[in-house]
């Protein structure tokens, strides 16, 4: 018998975003979308599930798009969990950005991202992207990370109880506050 091949069993398998429809038990007319390796895979899933597929076809994914307001303020409120939990900004990236169905967010991640990695701070990553990030969310992202700068000046001795990633994080969630729940571009504020 022979021994599999070591490089293919290394090699990662890419699942494909397919759109589907079909009938289910009750005999009503259901569509979705599902990643899978391939067509057979999709119709073997949904065979499992008691699900009559009538048609397959490779979901379509632009890499343009357009970023919502409540998009931003969904990926900055989970990068705030997620630093909030101990995880490195950079790694939160990545994961915020595998979470997104929307190819643009994932695109925007990356960029700041690479920013970040080169350099930047935050603040100026943010940025760079003014259609996305206003002044104020720009801001306060930038006073949260000078905050433990600050609390280190002003401290005379002892622990601050209280490090950059929780600075930024309440800096974060006040801005994405402020996004979802403030006015609207062009609307006259009284």
């Amino acid at each position: 018998m022979a021994a599999a091949n070591p490089a293919l069993s290394r090699r990662e398998v890419k699942e494909i975003a397919f759109a589907w429809e079909g009938r289910d038990k009750s005999g009503k007319m259901v569509k979705g979308e599902i990643k899978a390796t391939g067509e057979a895979v999709v119709q073997s899933t949904l065979r499992r599930q008691g699900i009559n597929v009538t048609r397959i076809k490779k979901a379509r994914r632009g890499i343009g798009g357009k970023v919502t307001d409540k998009e931003v303020t969904l990926f900055t409120r989970q990068l705030a969990t997620m630093m909030k939990a101990g995880v490195p900004l950079l790694q939160a990236f990545d994961i915020v950005r595998k979470g997104h169905a929307n190819p643009a967010v994932g695109k925007l991640l990356m960029d700041i991202k690479a920013d970040v990695e080169t350099g930047s701070s935050l603040n100026q990553a943010f940025r760079k992207y003014p259609v996305h990030f206003d002044a104020l969310f720009c801001n306060l992202v930038g006073a949260g990370e000078a905050a433990p700068r600050r609390r280190k000046e002003r401290r005379s001795s002892g622990n601050s109880g209280c490090g950059w990633a929780s600075s930024i994080l309440s800096c974060m969630k006040i801005s994405s506050l402020y996004r979802w729940n403030g006015p609207r571009r062009g609307r006259r504020v009284h």
